[in-house]
């Protein structure tokens, strides 16, 4: 199933003003051939820890998400490591 289909947490869009929809089609695709399901996965994993931040009492607002997440933290979701994946996310984000 493409990148953005309605059973996805995920949606990825590439807008171009109107200048190129062809290089969005393009990037799009070529994104979808690199991307599949653990992307939704990512996005579920991400929503059950901000839960978990805020049932903790954490504000989400400070927190720096960027550091977990990579082509390293996809490929362990791919690979069916979510355990890893998931203490690698908390791993940074308790830095």
């Amino acid at each position: 199933m493409p990148i953005g289909a309605s059973t996805y947490p995920a949606t990825l869009a590439v807008p171009t003003s109107g200048c190129s929809p062809a290089s969005a089609s393009w990037l799009k695709a070529h994104a979808a051939t690199h991307m599949g399901p653990e992307l939704g996965e990512l996005a579920e994993m991400l929503a059950g820890v901000r839960a978990e931040l805020k049932a903790g009492g954490r504000s989400t607002e400070d927190v720096d998400w960027r550091p977990g997440l990579d082509w390293a933290m996809l490929d362990l979701i791919r690979t069916r490591r979510r355990i890893e994946a998931k203490e690698r996310l908390q791993a940074c984000l308790s830095q």
